[in-house]
C-alpha cells in the first residue's frame, strides 16, 4: 500500500469490504491494516504513523457524494443516522454516551450526554 492516497485506499475498501461502508471506526480499522500499522491492537507509533482518523471519514464523505459511487454508501438506517447527526452539527460529541473502562481495574463506567436520560 505504499503511495497510495487516503481516498484511493478509502474508495477500494469501501468497494471490498462492505461492512466498513457502516462503521467510520471499521473503516479506519481497515485502513490501519491494510497499510500494515494494526494487527490486533494499535500501539501509539502505529497509531501516529497512519493518516488521520478525520482523514479517513472525510475520503468516505468525498467519495459517497459522488453519484456513480452511490453503491458504497451505508445502508439507509445508518445514512439517516448521519443525516440527523449532522443537522446537531457540532453538539453531538456532548450528548454522546461514552464508555470508559479502567485500565487497571477493568472497571466500565458510562458517561450519558447532555440530552440522555
Amino acid at each position: 500500500m505504499t503511495n497510495k492516497k487516503v481516498y484511493d485506499l478509502v474508495k477500494q475498501i469501501l468497494e471490498t469490504h462492505p461492512a466498513t461502508r457502516n462503521s467510520n471506526k471499521l473503516l479506519w480499522w481497515q485502513v490501519m491494516t491494510d497499510l500494515g500499522l494494526a494487527d490486533n491492537a494499535v500501539f501509539i507509533n502505529d497509531f501516529m504513523a497512519g493518516p488521520d482518523y478525520e482523514s479517513v471519514t472525510r475520503a468516505r464523505r468525498l467519495i459517497v457524494a459522488y453519484p456513480k459511487y452511490q453503491h458504497l454508501r451505508g445502508n439507509l438506517k445508518v445514512e439517516n443516522f448521519r443525516k440527523q447527526k449532522q443537522k446537531s452539527k457540532g453538539t453531538f460529541a456532548f450528548r454522546e454516551t461514552v464508555t470508559i473502562i479502567d485500565p487497571l481495574t477493568g472497571v466500565r463506567q458510562v458517561l450519558k450526554g447532555q440530552d440522555e436520560t
